[in-house]
């Protein structure tokens, strides 16, 4: 038998939740996890829509960025490989380790010239203008073959590398259309279905580039408050919940 609270700690860290999370007792099946919120998306676009509550369910879960932070606080490699910055700070290039997409179709650099060439225009309605400030610095992102991409900045942005493993970062399938309602990505996590004012739920995808996760299903719960949250926990309807209740 497993531990839920071990288990709980690796899903935790895996989907990247940073509010407080509390663990009930063990339990005998860890193929699938829950966890209590009270906030839910009003939408799945992760870029323009504002607010917590689609980034704490998709970044770094079902979305990824060409780097993330690490447990420690630094910046590492994701979807590129390796990265190297000129001397001058003007100039990034990345190379793309081998990745797919969630519906099979491999990762390649006009995917992530689309995706993050979206950051730079200005007039868009279809970005948060938070993420617009954040690539003010960036003149091109351009390809060089299929696996190594570009972004050449027009002053040093020492913020750079951190702004590119937050939500406008994220690497979408080329010519993406439909962001509201479906999510295609990278990450370890496949967004399976949204049942909308009850649950979103997630499944493991198996064909991702770095390491299994090691639950197959996480279920993401919305209460309508804290003390239906408090009380799901109480009753063994979840696993975790990411708030708690002042006695």
């Amino acid at each position: 038998m497993i531990a839920r609270k071990n288990i709980v700690a690796v899903v935790v860290a895996a989907l990247g939740i940073g509010a407080i999370a509390t663990a009930c007792a063990p339990a005998e099946n860890a193929d699938t996890i829950t966890l209590g919120f009270t906030l839910e998306p009003v939408s799945l676009d992760i870029s323009g829509t504002a607010g917590q509550a689609i980034p704490q369910v998709l970044l770094d879960n079902v979305y990824e960025g060409l780097v993330r932070v690490d447990d420690e606080g630094g910046i590492v490699p994701a979807l590129a490989e390796s990265y190297d910055v000129s001397d001058d700070g003007l100039t990034y290039n990345f190379a793309l380790r081998d990745a797919k997409f969630h519906d099979g179709q491999p990762l390649v650099a006009d995917d992530v010239v689309w995706s993050l060439s979206r950051m730079l225009d200005d007039k868009s309605t279809a970005v948060l203008p938070t993420q617009l400030a954040q690539f003010a610095r960036v003149e091109s992102v351009t390809a060089d073959g299929s696996g190594r991409v570009q972004l050449t900045l027009s002053e040093r942005d020492n913020d750079l590398l951190y702004n590119l493993t937050q939500r406008g970062g994220v690497i979408f399938k080329k010519d993406t259309a439909n962001f509201a309602t479906s999510a295609n990505g990278t990450g370890p996590f496949v967004f399976a279905k949204w049942d909308k004012g009850s649950s979103i739920t997630l499944e493991r995808f198996d064909g991702y580039w770095g390491r299994h996760a090691d639950t197959q299903t996480v279920v993401f719960r919305y209460f309508a408050d804290a003390a239906a949250l408090s009380n799901a926990l109480l009753a063994g309807d979840i696993d975790v919940m990411t708030t708690v209740q002042s006695p």
